[in-house]
């Protein structure tokens, strides 16, 4: 092999590496752009969850002070049904 022929096959295997190394980069990238895309995800479905529980928790609470408000109109006065038993 002449001179001339060997670094035409030196430069030629070097820009094969060079391809590889192109291709090994762009396959990280990837694997980083996928790994953020699942973060953002598992990151969304934990806010949705949290503003879920937040939501059940606040219609618990309105359904507990309706009850109370209920049935604090709805019952007499403990006093007065005592003094009531008693003058009878």
């Amino acid at each position: 092999m002449s001179r001339i022929e060997q670094q035409e096959h030196e430069q030629q295997q070097l820009m094969e590496f060079e391809g590889f190394a192109v291709l090994e980069q762009l396959a990280l990238i990837q694997d980083e752009i996928e790994q953020s895309q699942q973060i953002r995800a598992v990151k969304q479905l934990e806010e949705e969850e949290r503003l879920q529980q937040v939501e059940l928790t606040d219609q618990w609470d309105q359904e507990r002070l309706y009850q109370f408000e209920r049935i604090s109109t709805s019952s007499p006065p403990l006093d007065d049904s005592i003094s009531s038993q008693n003058d009878k």
